[in-house]
């Protein structure tokens, strides 16, 4: 993992706008300093796993990424999953479902536990009226 992380040149939480091509805003300064002050300059990453539960390489690819980068460097990567069912839509987390549904189906395993290191985020999606509801754990 050292090796992939000198050769792919990752820049540190807060450094990203000094990145080549990177077009900075006059805004940029004070959503850069809100956003480390929330995440207090910890590495956050995210994986939004495929609804019918099959996975691709390019999948492969990028649980590797994501949440190898986020454990090299002590983050968390949220585990996004887009919930289309038919739900009441309150938007509660619900270890039943990430139980159920995102650790059987995405990565066969019977729970996903308390991992610290995987963050949980359940986007709600009502077709009817177009809403998405986050709920982020």
């Amino acid at each position: 993992m050292e090796d992939f992380l000198e050769a792919v040149h990752f820049h540190a939480p807060g450094q990203n706008h000094k990145t080549e091509g990177y077009v900075v805003t006059e805004n940029t300064d004070s959503i850069l300093k809100e956003h480390l002050n929330i995440t207090g300059g910890q590495v956050r990453t995210r994986f939004p796993p495929e609804s019918n539960g099959i996975l691709y390489i390019g999948h492969a690819k990028a649980i590797n990424i994501n949440f190898g980068y986020a454990a090299t460097n002590n983050g968390i990567c949220f585990l996004c999953y887009d919930d289309t069912s038919d739900n009441d839509g309150d938007g509660e987390d619900d270890d039943e479902f990430w139980d159920k549904e995102v650790a059987e189906h995405m990565f066969g395993r019977s729970t996903l536990g308390r991992d610290p290191r995987i963050g949980k985020c359940k986007i709600s999606l009502d077709l009817g009226e177009g809403k998405r509801q986050k709920n982020v754990k």
